[in-house]
Formats: structure tokens, C-alpha cells, sequence
């Protein structure tokens, strides 16, 4: 829901760097929702968890100017919960993802360890694989497209070859007081393959205690 009036606008709140992904009402419906936060930083003081990043789309994945990345940082590194999403990258002209410099400069200067590796891998829409994240236990419908490569990290998800010379698809960090979750895949919360475990892991983001994240 979107908060309009005083009595919700103590819940824990969901941000999305600009319009609301189209899943945000069902999976977030008991929780307040912001939209449009790279267009007023002063949003984020009111988000636990942001959302940002490609959408079931091709483009640019960083919205937020580089002058506003300490922002960012600061944001994270005081208990913040920041998930971007990317998409493949082959080096040619067709490629998915417009910006793959700029988001491996953007995770450098947010300190993590996590990078973007590109490449294109599982084509077609699938199942991933669960990695070592706790956050990730028991969730075997969390579904992908055609994705890139990330490195570093804890991995949360794999791509579905993953044990058979697949590639590592969402890692997480912390950073400081707050954590860094990053996606080679913006299929994973598409409206065509959004499943349950999707808006489990969306709300474990949100809601689960820093200590059982990882």
C-alpha cells in the first residue's frame, strides 16, 4: 500500500528507486511503499529496504547519480538494505545492460567485494539454485532468465547449471550495519514468473534480523 495517512507511516517502508515494481502491492501489501527515492534522497531515511536496478527490462541499472552515491553508502552502512538488479552483457551492441562500467564503479565505491562479471548465461525462464545464504533456505522456486555473472559475495543464488559449470546470479554483502544484494538477473521478480518464494525472499530482505541474513 502506498502510506497516505499518520497511523501507518510508523510501518517498516519499502523503497523503489523510481515507479513501484508491479509485484510491490501483493508481496508488500502489509508495508508501506515509497516510490521514486532517486529523485529525492530524503526518501531513504524512511525505506528498511530499497529496491532498484533493471525490472524485467533491458537499459541502465544505476538511477542514481553519482553525486548521490555517498548517499547511498551512508545510507547502507547505517543498517540500509539495498537490492540492484542487472542483466546480461556480451560485449555487443544487442547487449541487455547499457551501464556494466558504471555498476562495478558503483560496488567499488560502496566498498563491497561483490563485482559485476557479465556474460550470458541460462537463457529461457527457470528455476535457480540455492546457494549459502541463510537467507535463502528452503526457497526452490526463486526463478530467472537469461542472466550475468556476479563475483565476490555470499551466494544466495545460482543459475540452474550452477552445479554443472553454471555462474553465481544474486551474492550478498554487509556493509557496515546494512547489506548489498545483487542480481546479474532482472527476471527474478518479473510480473510473467514471480512466484511465492519471490516475495518470500523479498520480505525475509525486509524483515528478517541482520544476524540470520547471511
Amino acid at each position: 500500500m502506498t502510506c497516505w495517512w499518520p497511523w501507518c507511516c510508523d510501518k517498516t517502508a519499502v523503497g523503489f528507486d523510481n515507479d513501484a515494481w508491479e509485484f510491490a502491492a501483493d508481496c508488500f501489501a502489509d508495508y508501506r511503499i515509497i516510490e521514486n527515492v532517486s529523485a529525492d534522497l530524503d526518501l531513504l531515511d524512511e525505506c528498511t529496504l530499497l529496491m532498484s536496478g533493471l525490472h524485467d527490462s533491458c537499459g541502465t541499472a544505476i538511477k542514481f547519480l553519482q553525486q548521490d552515491w555517498d548517499t547511498i553508502k551512508d545510507w547502507i552502512e547505517a543498517g540500509g538494505r539495498f537490492y540492484l538488479s542487472t542483466e546480461w552483457e556480451n560485449g555487443t551492441p544487442s547487449s541487455c545492460l547499457a551501464d556494466p562500467d558504471t555498476v562495478n564503479d558503483f560496488l567499488e565505491y560502496l566498498g563491497t567485494e561483490i563485482r559485476y562479471e557479465g556474460g550470458l548465461t541460462d537463457a529461457g525462464t527457470h528455476t535457480s539454485v540455492v546457494g549459502d545464504a541463510n537467507i535463502a533456505s528452503g526457497l526452490t522456486n526463486f526463478p530467472m532468465g537469461a542472466t550475468a555473472e556476479v563475483s565476490g559475495g555470499t551466494l544466495v543464488f545460482g543459475s540452474w547449471t550452477y552445479g554443472f559449470g553454471g555462474v553465481r546470479m544474486l551474492a550478498a554483502e554487509q556493509i557496515g550495519d546494512g547489506f548489498l544484494f545483487f542480481s546479474g538477473d532482472s527476471n527474478n521478480y518479473a510480473p510473467t514468473t514471480i512466484t511465492d518464494d519471490s516475495c518470500t525472499f523479498a520480505l525475509r530482505m525486509l524483515t528478517w534480523p541482520s544476524e540470520d541474513l547471511l
